[in-house]
């Protein structure tokens, strides 16, 4: 404190300071505010820009909703996150924004990058506001958009139920145009690229990755023709402000429709569209059940399109994704006759798969991993991409991989087959049951048993039981027919590694015998048994030596066993002789395996010089080689792209589970050579030709081995 000022006058000092600051305060807070009611109108202004709003009109130019994947753009207000968002009508956008009185100062927008059907719209939104300052004014209902530097106007309207149904219509039609844009039987790879480019804009991401997954889920075209053309809506149901549901028809159609109008095909689903994120996204659809009367009509459109799909180049993969889509939408008997189809298909593709799998060094990554059979739940341990979607193609389409003397091999998965259970006949069921046992453990690998020979004899008795429950020939009987030869080989027998005797003294193993016993005690009244207490009356007279006395009685056992079930009929026949290996001159190499009675011997290098061979409708059965089993000849031609066809004969002896071929034989290479008739009489093989309009008679026997004209 200052010397020689006295106290009082200090004080006075001091209160009058603080009454002038009170005086200056006081004065200041008395003068009339003009800003304040215009301050009050902004604020209010600016909340009411909060919300989403509707685009309609562009510099005075109304917009049309139909013009736009989407719906009419969208853009959403929020003043207190200072965002602003939306979409063009076909991409969406997002970023900041500083709203200040009736000004609206916004920074760069974030896009997605869709293709879009038209551009010009999506172009003018972004010129006027991305990184602009525009003015806006609210008129009742309306929103005016001001950008007074580039000279741009839009026009939106507040979002109301009316414009909700109007988007959501206008999303749900939009994405019924793009669905025959999408194969759902494209393989898994391009599958996934073409979802995710068409549909991306339309569903949501749960949606859309359901459907990756599993594609008989999905919309889209599943053959050439028909395909679909657009989704017609019938009704459009409010559930909350933020979700609708939607029910229509999907419109399918051919040339011929494009043409005169109508449609080919249709079926009805149900949609739901939500509001996720500001943007209305299909979340969920469901396809309806035809009504009693029109069931039968579409399950013959259902068949025929699965013809259609057979006659084209198709996977498996992909004959399982139809059946998925349209089993549960057909009778057990058409129901049979996809899984019977699927599995000519599956035929085709074990060598297809296999050619595949010992390219690129698949082989050597798989056995880097595995050192066993190779099953779905695997597929994560597999890190190669290309690798990981050639296995994920071959489980898709009802294999496994079996590893067999190092390497692996597709097989026909059975137990995959069991998902339709309830859409079979009984019959099918059963062969299912019978062949998934089989598939499931193969009952030998490397020559050698991999199961008891009680579990062996237990496969006999229930392939029996089919044998003699569905006797009509089918190739369902071919198949376990063959099981059972194969199995009842095994049983008296053995593998070459696991015999029923043994090597040093040829006699039988005791616990064979105990297996034998026991099969005759459970099944006494079945042929499996009497073959078997046959088998045992042999081995008795050889003191259960297994010499060369029992192997040659044993073939009249196998020969017993075709004849109780009638295993050598010329149906059965003709189908094994379509799917067996063959010794042929026609190609270099000298042997081919037919596969659903066709192969194709490629030249990589040139295409045109293709050659295809396939079995001929000439084909004839009977007994070869006095052995009192069928045996079957058949002409196989080799077609070169000039037309140019070469003839061969060549002949199968009947060895029970398969078929020993006998080098064939060539007859000609004529365009002019035709065959007239094939057959069989007293173990000779007749075979009637005209060459340039000569007729001619040919005769064959099979003699030490090869075929011999006489």
């Amino acid at each position: 404190m200052p010397k020689n000022v006295p106290k009082k006058k200090i004080i006075f000092i001091l209160i009058i300071s603080m009454l002038l600051i009170f005086l200056s305060f006081g004065a200041e807070s008395c003068k009339p505010n003009g800003n304040s009611t215009e301050t009050e109108t902004s604020q209010d202004m600016t909340q009411q820009l909060n919300g989403n709003w509707i685009v309609i009109m562009i510099d005075d130019v109304n917009l049309n909703s139909e013009d736009f994947i989407k719906g009419l753009p969208a853009i959403k207000f929020d003043t207190v996150n200072k965002m602003i968002s939306g979409n063009t009508g076909c991409n969406d956008f997002t970023g900041d924004a500083i709203y200040t009185g009736n000004t609206i100062k916004i920074g760069d927008l974030i896009a997605t990058k869709i293709a879009c059907p038209d551009m010009t719209v999506e172009e003018r939104l972004f010129e006027m506001l991305n990184n602009q300052v525009i003015t806006f004014d609210i008129d009742g209902d309306k929103l005016i958009l001001t950008n007074d530097d580039i000279g741009g106007k839009l026009t939106l309207t507040l979002s109301t139920e009316t414009n909700d149904i109007s988007m959501v219509k206008t999303l749900v039609e939009n994405f019924g145009k793009v669905l025959a844009n999408v194969s759902l039987l494209s393989p898994p790879d391009k599958l996934e690229s073409d979802m995710k480019k068409y549909y991306g804009p339309f569903l949501s991401e749960g949606l859309l990755l359901e459907w990756i997954k599993d594609p008989s889920q999905a919309l889209g075209r599943l053959i050439s023709s028909p395909w679909p053309d657009r989704i017609e809506v019938n009704d459009v149901k409010k559930i909350t402000a933020d979700k609708y549901e939607i029910s229509g028809d999907v419109i399918e159609v051919t040339s011929i429709e494009v043409v005169e109008g109508g449609y080919a095909n249709k079926f009805g689903i149900r949609l739901t569209v939500e509001r996720i994120n500001d943007r209305w996204l299909i979340t969920k659809v469901m396809k309806e059940t035809a009504p009693d009367n029109e069931e039968s009509a579409n399950q013959a459109t259902i068949m025929e399109y699965f013809d259609k799909l057979l006659t084209s180049q198709v996977r498996s993969y992909q004959v399982v994704l139809f059946i998925n889509e349209n089993i549960s939408k057909v009778t057990p008997a058409n129901a049979d006759f996809m899984l019977e189809k699927l599995e000519y298909v599956q035929k085709n593709d074990k060598q297809f798969y296999t050619d595949l799998l010992f390219e690129d060094d698949w082989q050597g990554k798989l056995n880097m991993i595995f050192h066993r059979d190779i099953e779905p739940k695997d597929l994560e341990e597999i890190k190669d991409e290309q690798l990981k979607k050639i296995v994920s193609e071959i489980f898709d389409g009802g294999f496994k991989l079996v590893a067999l003397e190092g390497s692996f091999y597709p097989y026909i998965d059975y137990e995959f087959l069991k998902k339709y259970s309830d859409n079979i006949s009984p019959e099918y069921l059963d062969y299912v049951n019978i062949m998934a046992t089989e598939s499931n453990k193969i009952f030998s690998r490397d020559a050698a048993l991999t199961i008891s020979w009680d579990e062996l004899a237990l496969r006999l008795i229930n392939c029996e039981e089919f044998l003699v429950s569905y006797p009509s020939d089918s190739i369902r009987k071919k198949a376990v027919g063959d099981l059972y030869m194969n199995y009842l080989v095994s049983y008296i027998i053995g593998q070459n590694n696991t015999p029923t005797y043994s090597y040093e003294n040829k006699e039988i193993k005791p616990e064979v015998l105990e297996s034998y016993s026991k099969l005759i005690t459970d099944y006494p009244d079945n042929v499996t048994a009497r073959l078997i207490r046959k088998y045992q009356e042999i081995l008795s007279g050889t003191k259960n030596i297994v010499d060369d006395t029992a192997l040659k009685q044993i073939e009249d056992i196998y020969r017993q066993a075709v004849h109780s079930f009638n295993l050598d009929t010329p149906t059965l026949l003709l189908e094994g002789i379509r799917n067996t290996y063959y010794q042929t001159s026609l190609i270099e190499n000298g042997y081919i395996i037919l596969v659903n009675g066709k192969y194709t011997v490629k030249n990589e290098s040139d295409l045109e010089k293709n050659i295809t061979i396939k079995l001929s409708d000439f084909t004839a059965f009977g007994d070869l080689d006095s052995d009192g089993i069928n045996d079957a000849a058949a002409i196989l031609i080799a077609e070169e792209q000039n037309g140019t066809m070469t003839h061969a004969l060549t002949s199968n002896l009947n060895r029970y589970f398969y078929f020993k071929n006998i080098q064939d034989k060539v007859i000609g290479k004529s365009k002019n050579l035709e065959i007239t008739n094939i057959e069989i009489k007293e173990n000779k093989i007749y075979l009637n030709t005209i060459l340039d309009k000569t007729e001619k008679t040919m005769i064959f026997v099979i003699k030490d081995g090869q075929l011999v004209e006489t």
